[in-house]
């Protein structure tokens, strides 16, 4: 994943309130930035790991069969 990709979505994350930054001291060089998840954000990640169980769940209890159509051959 290239910066062009990583920055962005934590700016956006940071924006929606779902994580905080903090810098802390680095033995090289200067303060790094550090991030982490708000009480928002282990919410958000809470619901979408109980959606994902779910679809999970019923992709399980309902495989998808192939339709005869894939069955048959030219």
């Amino acid at each position: 994943m290239s910066y062009g990709t990583v920055y962005p979505l934590i700016t956006r994350l940071h924006r929606l309130g779902l994580i905080a930054n903090a810098l802390q001291p680095s033995p090289n060089g200067p303060p790094r930035k550090v991030y982490r998840l708000t009480d928002t954000g282990h919410g958000r990640l809470r619901a979408l790991a109980r959606a994902a169980g779910s679809v999970r769940r019923r992709c399980e209890r309902n495989p998808r069969r192939p339709s005869t159509e894939s069955r048959r051959r030219p």
